[in-house]
């Protein structure tokens, strides 16, 4: 009898380590769904950033001159100049102020970083947008802090400050 009721305990303990260490379901999937809508604003950001250094040789490390040239500029299209912001973001419902703001944040930038790596004899500008994940799940209700402190989640990113790479953590 004893070690029966030290059993289902032993295993009544080790199920709430379990859920503790890993989120519901309907928690991963809005995690995921979040996650979607932060990528989709990154690949837009890296979109962006693509077309600032064709015009200026460099990544920007600032979201003000990012959105300037963005809202301002024009790029050499294939016959003519063509607006940025036309050409970028061709939905005109497309909320281009909301650009440098992680989703699901309260008004929270992302982290934009812009500079040059060496390889070879070689100078190559490179850039780095990152949101961590404690801003875009900040008000989920989960213990955040447990997951966060587990690895489980360390954010989004495009770009990399150590190498000329235009992908994201998540490709």
């Amino acid at each position: 009898m004893i070690l029966r009721v030290f059993l289902l305990s032993f295993i009544v303990l080790a199920a709430i380590a379990c859920n503790r260490m890993q989120p519901p379901n309907d928690y991963s999937s809005e995690i995921r769904k979040r996650e979607a809508v932060v990528i989709e604003r990154l690949k837009d950001i890296r979109s962006a950033q693509i077309a600032y250094r064709s015009r200026f040789g460099k990544f920007t490390g600032d979201f003000d001159s990012l959105m300037c040239f963005i809202k301002n500029d024009s790029i050499k299209g294939s016959t003519s100049w063509v607006n940025i912001k036309d050409s970028l973001f061709k939905s005109s419902d497309y909320n281009i102020d909301s650009l440098p703001y992680i989703p699901f944040s309260d008004a929270v930038k992302f982290t934009i970083k812009s500079g040059f790596v060496k390889r070879g004899l070689v100078t190559l500008p490179v850039f780095e947008v990152s949101a961590d994940a404690v801003f875009y799940l900040h008000n989920l209700n989960h213990n955040l802090n447990d997951l966060y402190d587990s690895g489980v989640f360390v954010g989004l990113k495009v770009g990399s400050m150590l190498e000329a790479s235009l992908d994201g953590n998540w490709e």
